[in-house]
């Protein structure tokens, strides 16, 4: 199932409009979206790696 979102444009921004032409619309918007997405993970800080220390063996030398 598809799910379709309204874009509404002003007056003053026939210009986008013109630039956009016939194109199929939605896959410059799809484009535009996953380029921002690949900016925003590539912004976030990387995860901490924790370090566990090993683990001791117990050993009792005392036989």
């Amino acid at each position: 199932m598809a799910v379709v979102k309204a874009v509404s444009f002003k007056a003053r921004e026939q210009n986008l409009v013109d630039f956009i032409g016939d194109r199929d619309f939605s896959y410059y918007v799809k484009e535009l979206i996953k380029k921002d997405m690949r900016k925003e993970k590539s912004s976030e800080p990387p995860n901490k790696i924790e370090k566990v220390a090993p683990k001791k063996r117990n050993v009792n030398f005392d036989i």
